[in-house]
């Protein structure tokens, strides 16, 4: 495009040299052939109309084509007629080839992020805009009433309007400002040079400055917006497809066993390293969810709790109170296991003695022989029962 504009000074592509003829015909078939393969790529063709990126490139292929070939075909046919056409429009029509550039962010994301961050930061860039307007004026006023009878800087503040276009462009941009302030000082205009001065550090330190910080905070909140969004559709192209699945009955629900071979599977290991997910520590929470036998979770809720897992999230209190929970319900595990341990040492070690009391048969074996009875009693274990149950 650069080249053309240089070199070529035709306006319609057959009174142009025959090499950008070869070459625009080139890169018109080109890219026609890449959004024919795009569109047959779909399984259902509906499909791509929900690609933005095919359809914004569709649009250029559509430009190129009715450019390259349509127009230079009208143009022929005119020509061999006898007939001509103004070609001053076609200078504004070929400067829709700029928007080919938007391809460029396909491949770098870091500038559609920025992108975005500007164009969601429209508002607080004209909110501080309008301050600097509202400065501008205000001190513009004051300059005015106090410098409009001094002649010797009236090329400056002789008017309203010049004294905020000194304001804009020796202020604000900071352009010579140092002869403006000796033209000051040589007429001991000291009170304006301080007025002058706080205009400087209010409007192009305070206010540009802050709206640097603005811009940032904006992109780096953008920049959050879309790993999230770039994590959401890596989950929905990968986990939920199996999810989907593994769920035989097409009912939306998962169980353990289903989810578990999930977690089994090579591929959504892997999508769970990328995203920074803890396969051991995921693992674990699904103990607690399938803590009942005939428990079931939703696939969306397994989605979401894959998603707050990220290792690049923020904390939030959500997290805080969903870790205590399961803190709870780890310690509470524990605990009852601890509790089933001791009771079956407890149990052996009753039937240990009791028989050593029916084997010796003095009174004090058999008294803890009946101590034993009584444990088992204590315990919840009928006499029926096999103390090995634990």
């Amino acid at each position: 495009i650069g080249v053309e504009s240089d070199r070529n000074d035709k306006d319609v592509l057959i009174q142009s040299p025959v090499g950008f003829q070869i070459w625009d015909n080139f890169f018109c078939l080109y890219f026609t052939v890449e959004v024919a393969l795009r569109f047959s790529a779909f399984r259902r063709k509906l499909d791509s109309l929900k690609d933005g990126w095919f359809k914004f490139d569709s649009v250029l292929v559509v430009l190129m084509v009715l450019e390259t070939w349509v127009l230079s075909v009208v143009f022929l046919a005119i020509g061999i007629s006898g007939f001509s056409l103004p070609t001053g429009p076609l200078k504004l029509f070929r400067m829709l080839r700029l928007a080919r550039l938007v391809r460029l962010m396909r491949s770098f994301p870091e500038l559609l992020t920025l992108v975005n961050g500007i164009r969601v930061a429209c508002r607080a860039v004209v909110s501080s805009l309008v301050l600097v307007v509202i400065l501008i004026y205000v001190f513009a006023i004051v300059l005015h009433m106090f410098l409009k009878e001094n002649h010797s800087v009236s090329d400056n503040f002789g008017t309203l309007g010049l004294c905020m276009w000194t304001l804009f462009m020796n202020g604000l941009w900071m352009d010579n400002i140092r002869e403006l302030m000796d033209q000051l000082r040589d007429h001991d205009e000291w009170v304006m040079i301080c007025v002058f001065t706080l205009f400087t550090l209010i409007a192009t330190i305070t206010v540009m400055n802050m709206l640097i910080g603005v811009l940032c905070e904006v992109v780096s909140a953008v920049k959050a917006e879309q790993e999230e969004s770039t994590a959401i559709d890596l989950m929905k192209s990968t986990v939920l497809v199996m999810l989907k699945n593994l769920d035989e009955d097409g009912g939306g629900d998962i169980s353990r066993d289903e989810l578990q071979r999930m977690l089994d599977d090579a591929a959504a290991l892997q999508v769970l390293e990328e995203l920074s997910v803890d396969g051991v520590y995921l693992t674990e929470l699904m103990e607690m969810y399938y803590e009942e036998p005939d428990a079931i979770l939703t696939i969306e809720f397994v989605m979401e709790l894959i998603l707050a897992l990220r290792g690049e999230r923020t904390v939030t209190m959500k997290d805080l109170i969903d870790s205590q929970t399961f803190s709870r319900w780890e310690l509470k595990s524990r605990m009852e296991e601890q509790d089933r341990k001791l009771e079956f040492c407890m149990v052996q070690m009753l039937r240990q003695m009791s028989a050593q009391a029916e084997s010796s048969g003095s009174p004090a074996a058999l008294l803890s022989g009946g101590n034993f009875v009584t444990a088992r009693g204590s315990l919840g274990i009928s006499q029926s029962e096999d103390p090995s149950r634990a």
